[in-house]
């Protein structure tokens, strides 16, 4: 499915080498026996909004949130309202964000309501933990949606660990409400095997 997925994206992908998701067959990727701590691991300052998750599921032992009125940061299962937005079909011509449409098990949906201005940033973390010495794969969700006047600040971080394939395949949405102003940042640090 992987590989009729790139051939069906040609274009958007001809200039990125695909071999590292198109070779190998990567199954879903459990929980590592053992998460030690983010500190050190990640890049964003404790001082963030925090939260994570690991091999696709969201971790709360690696939340650090106290948002302001107004904010909130859940996992899929927490969507309410917005599980509208979740079900909307990704584009045709967008097959891997369809993918992981269909696969994902969890994910972060980020609310800011109106004319609420975020004080710090938010940091969202993508972490994939080998669990096994087998080719593993996590798809998720991001929802982001600012109402009318909102402003945030989100940085997500996707970072790899382990000596086995790892794919971590994402879709993203952001809805903007009128006058909403975000600043929305990708630190990509995938190990060796990541991708």
């Amino acid at each position: 499915m992987i590989k009729e997925a790139l051939a069906a994206q040609k274009e958007g992908w001809r200039f990125t080498p695909s071999e590292a998701i198109a070779g190998p067959r990567f199954e879903p990727a459990g929980l590592p026996a053992a998460q030690p701590p983010l500190g050190g691991r990640v890049l964003c300052p404790v001082g963030f909004h925090r939260a994570a998750l690991v091999n696709g599921r969201l971790e709360p032992k690696h939340s650090i949130l106290s948002l302001p009125k107004g904010v909130s940061v859940e996992g899929l299962a927490e969507a309410g309202d917005l599980k509208a937005l979740l079900g909307a079909a990704a584009p045709a011509d967008l097959p891997l964000a369809a993918l992981a449409s269909q696969k994902a098990r969890d994910g972060f949906v980020v609310r800011v309501g109106r004319n609420v201005r975020v004080d710090k940033p938010i940091h969202l973390v993508h972490l994939a933990e080998s669990s096994a010495n087998r080719a593993e794969s996590a798809h998720a969700r991001v929802l982001i949606v600012l109402e009318p006047g909102a402003a945030a600040e989100i940085v997500e971080e996707y970072a790899s660990f382990g000596d086995a394939p790892f794919w971590t395949n994402v879709r993203a949405q952001v809805v903007l409400g009128e006058g909403s102003a975000l600043k929305h940042y990708r630190v990509v640090r995938q190990g060796r095997r990541g991708a």
